[in-house]
C-alpha cells in the first residue's frame, strides 16, 4: 500500500506557493513540449505513420489558469489590505471560490481550501460570523483529506471564534461568549491534531519495494 502524499507545513498562505509553482512547472512543460515538437518535426508523414501529435506534452490549460488566476487574486487581496480595504480584499478571494473552475484536483482543492480560510479570518475581522462560518465550511466540504490545507480551515474556525467570543464579551453576552471560546478550543485543538498527523506522514520512512 503506497504511502499518503507528503505535505510540507506552511503558513495558511502555502496554497499562494503551491499555485505559483505549479503555474511555473507547467508553463516549463509547455515549453518544453513546443520546442520538442518543433526539434523533432519531420516533413508531413506518410498514410499509417505515427499521428503529428505524438510525442507532445499534454497541458491542462484550465488548471493552469485557475492557479495563476487564485495567485492574482491573492496578489490583488494583499494590495487590498494594505490600504484598509478589507471588502475589497474579499471581493477578490470571492472571485478565486465563485468563479469558474476546472475539475476539481488535489491541486484546485488545495487554493480553493486556503482561500475559503482566508476569507474566514477577513469575514470574521469585519464582524460577519455568519459570513465567515459558512467559509469554513465551504472549505472543509472540499477539503475532506488530511492535509495541511483542512487543518488550516480548523485553525480559521478558532480564529473566527475567538473573535465572536470578544465580540460577545463586549456586549456583555457572557454566555454566548464562553460557547465561543469552548469552540474555538475546540478547533484549535483539532487543526493541531491535523498538523501532527501531517508532520508524521512526512517523517515516515519510505516502503520498502
Amino acid at each position: 500500500m503506497s504511502r499518503p502524499r507528503a505535505q510540507l507545513v506552511v503558513d495558511r498562505r502555502g496554497a499562494l506557493a503551491l499555485a505559483a509553482s505549479i503555474v511555473a512547472s507547467l508553463t516549463l512543460l509547455f515549453a518544453a513540449g513546443i520546442s520538442g515538437c518543433q526539434a523533432q518535426r519531420e516533413p508531413a508523414p506518410s498514410a499509417g505513420s505515427a499521428s503529428p501529435n505524438a510525442g507532445k506534452v499534454a497541458v491542462d490549460t484550465k488548471l493552469v489558469a485557475f492557479l495563476s488566476k487564485a495567485r492574482a487574486a491573492n496578489h490583488a487581496a494583499d494590495l487590498a489590505i494594505a490600504k484598509g480595504d478589507r471588502r475589497g480584499a474579499i471581493t477578490q478571494l470571492l472571485r478565486v471560490t465563485e468563479g469558474p473552475r476546472p475539475t476539481l484536483s488535489p491541486e484546485v482543492v488545495e487554493v480553493l481550501a486556503d482561500a475559503h480560510a482566508r476569507l474566514a479570518e477577513l469575514w470574521s475581522e469585519e464582524g460577519e460570523f455568519v459570513e465567515a462560518s459558512r467559509e469554513v465550511e465551504d472549505g472543509l466540504e472540499l477539503a475532506t483529506e488530511v492535509t495541511l490545507f483542512r487543518a488550516n480551515l480548523f485553525m480559521a474556525r478558532g480564529i473566527v471564534e475567538e473573535r465572536r467570543m470578544k465580540a460577545l464579551e463586549a456586549k456583555g453576552d457572557e454566555k454566548g461568549a464562553a460557547a465561543a471560546r469552548d469552540a474555538a478550543l475546540q478547533a484549535l485543538d483539532t487543526a493541531m491534531t491535523l498538523q501532527e498527523r501531517v508532520i508524521d506522514q512526512a517523517l515516515a520512512p519510505e516502503p520498502v519495494e
